[in-house]
């Protein structure tokens, strides 16, 4: 059996407040939102502020897992391969 069940990419259709989401390996729904240029600014200030990673920040702000937010320290319990996958869907957002 395969490991990669868990790691499709969900597909939605319909309407535009629908967006893609992953399934990460604990089997919550993990969205992540377009990124505009707040969401720079503010990881920009978040790292020179508090000393959170720029990448981490951005995740933090543009992901909800099951439809609820999270912060930068969620990511930090979360499985590398979960956080590795998301940092992709972010970079490439």
């Amino acid at each position: 059996m395969s490991t990669r069940t868990n790691e499709t990419t969900e597909q939605t259709t319909g309407t535009k407040s629908e967006q893609p989401g992953i399934l990460l390996r604990d089997g919550r729904r993990a969205v992540v939102a377009p990124a505009m240029g707040r969401h720079i600014r503010l990881a920009r200030r978040m790292q020179a502020e508090v000393g959170h990673d720029f990448l981490f920040s951005m995740i933090a702000q543009l992901t909800t897992l099951d439809g609820k937010p999270i912060v930068v320290e969620d990511l930090d319990d979360m499985p590398a391969p979960d956080v590795a996958r998301l940092q992709g869907l972010v970079e490439g957002n």
